[in-house]
Parts: C-alpha cells; sequence; structure tokens
C-alpha cells in the first residue's frame, strides 16, 4: 500500500492546518508557482462571490 506524504501548511484567513501532496508540492516547485496560501474551504468562500457577480453581469435579466 502506497501512502502519500503531505506539507502541512496554515491557512492565512482561518489558521487552520491544510496538507498539500509532496508530489504536488514538488510540481509547483518544478514550474516556479506558488503554493496555495488557503485551505480548500476558503479558496471555495473567496471563489464564490466572485463566480456570482460574473452570473449576474452575463444575464442582465437576473
Amino acid at each position: 500500500m502506497n501512502k502519500e506524504k503531505y506539507i502541512n501548511i496554515v491557512c492565512k484567513t482561518c489558521n487552520q492546518e491544510f496538507g498539500i501532496r509532496l508530489h504536488d508540492f514538488e510540481f509547483y516547485r518544478s514550474i516556479d508557482s506558488h503554493l496555495a496560501h488557503y485551505c480548500p474551504k476558503c479558496r471555495f468562500i473567496r471563489r464564490v462571490p466572485s463566480s456570482q457577480e460574473r452570473s449576474s453581469l452575463s444575464n442582465p435579466l437576473k
């Protein structure tokens, strides 16, 4: 059984720890990309208002 290894990061918004798979961490580093600073829950919360805003702009009758 292959157990994945994780790197723990603390969310900038809620200060909860969340994990990023070591494989993903190495990929982000290889392409010089930044790591996530927000946990999945906080990323979702940050995206929702912008997606609602886009949908109301695309449908003026709403």
